[in-house]
């Protein structure tokens, strides 16, 4: 599968998502407002953000120590994850949608 699709995927959780982010920021901005004696609007979430919206270069990055420590992600699933080819294939099969033929 292509990188970029990859990358594209993991950045849609962000949308399929929102319902749940927007809120849990909104609490969060509430507690801390409460917590320090001012309105919410003077609360910075900023922090807070960069836990709950995914960035495209934390998966950038991810995958740039990936390939520095194991040279392919293949690598990485057999020798930094400690899969079997078994496993690996397993996990194709119930991830990947399969490719149709023109």
């Amino acid at each position: 599968m292509p990188w970029e699709t990859i990358r594209e995927d993991y950045l849609l959780s962000n949308e399929y998502r929102r319902e749940e982010i927007e809120p849990r920021l909104e609490q969060l901005r509430k507690i801390a407002a409460a917590n320090k004696g001012v309105a919410p609007e003077q609360v910075d979430v900023t922090n807070a953000e960069a836990f709950y919206i995914l960035q495209g270069s934390y998966i950038d990055a991810t995958y740039d120590e990936v390939l520095r420590r194991y040279g392919t992600f293949e690598d990485y699933f057999r020798e930094g994850l400690g899969l079997s080819d078994q496993e690996i294939e397993r996990l194709r099969e119930e991830l990947l949608e399969p490719v149709s033929s023109p």
